[in-house]
């Protein structure tokens, strides 16, 4: 734990590597896409239906809706769109590149 505290208490100063900044953004863009896609899909009409019901405070985002909500309303909507056509944004290696 002292080694693992140490290194989070650093790692705020730390410069990241390019080639992590450069997965970083692939994996950002991969999830926007997926959220995108798994809109029109049964789970994502779903989350979109929920914020429309349980929306107590308006001013926070939900990808591919226009439906302002809050933090809580919209963490959930946008979850439930990045997993909603069940695409991954790991850029795993398929057994066959291995």
């Amino acid at each position: 734990m002292d080694a693992l505290s140490s290194y989070m208490s650093k790692a705020g100063d730390q410069t990241l590597p390019d080639d992590v900044v450069e997965k970083t953004k692939h994996h950002i863009l991969d999830t926007i896409a997926a959220m995108f896609s798994g809109a029109d899909l049964p789970p994502g009409r779903v989350a979109h239906a929920f914020a429309r019901k349980f929306k107590l405070y308006q001013g926070v985002t939900v990808i591919a809706f226009d439906v302002p909500c809050g933090p809580l309303e919209a963490a959930l909507v946008n979850g439930m769109l990045a997993h909603s056509d069940e695409t991954g944004d790991s850029h795993a290696a398929r057994r066959s590149d291995r």
